[in-house]
């Protein structure tokens, strides 16, 4: 009798880990496809400062994604007005930083919060309206402010989050 053989033949098996497959490549979302709008709830804080919301809604029929904080665009004034980071008051608050990449579905949003204060007591002969424009993936929304005539305002924003 004769011994038979077997032949090897190779197999490769590929495995792909829980974190691989969750990750998608995901377009960043253009002009076309978002809008921006600026939400003041008319909540004050101590010492007269106040949040607004910005929103970024998906428009378009496709997901994208976006990633980073709106940008504050001020023009020239007499006075200041200081642009800081929220994340710089508390970076572990997940409300307030880190920035992350958020996948947006066709009609949901994502927001980021704003913090804006004044640099005065606010007494009416010390105030000032201004306009400031927010700027994000080339849309832009403008939002009157109070800021102090001689101490200007200051304008805190925060990361894009996950609308609930």
């Amino acid at each position: 009798m004769g011994i038979g053989v077997a032949a090897l033949v190779p197999v490769v098996v590929v495995v792909a880990t829980a974190a691989q497959a969750s990750r998608r490549v995901v377009d960043d979302c253009t002009p076309s496809q978002i809008r921006l709008s600026v939400f003041n709830p008319g909540i004050a804080f101590t010492g007269g400062s106040y949040g607004v919301s910005l929103n970024l809604r998906n428009v378009s029929r496709s997901e994208c994604s976006v990633e980073g904080h709106p940008t504050v665009i001020v023009s020239p004034h007499p006075f200041l007005i200081a642009v800081g980071d929220l994340a710089d008051f508390d970076r572990n608050d997940p409300n307030l930083g880190p920035e992350r990449v958020l996948h947006v579905q066709p009609g949901s949003s994502v927001h980021a919060q704003v913090v804006i204060g004044r640099r005065c007591d606010g007494a009416k002969r010390e105030m000032v309206r201004t306009t400031i424009t927010f700027s994000s993936y080339e849309r832009n929304v403008p939002l009157q402010i109070e800021a102090c005539l001689r101490a200007g305002a200051t304008i805190d924003t925060g990361p894009y989050l996950s609308t609930p």
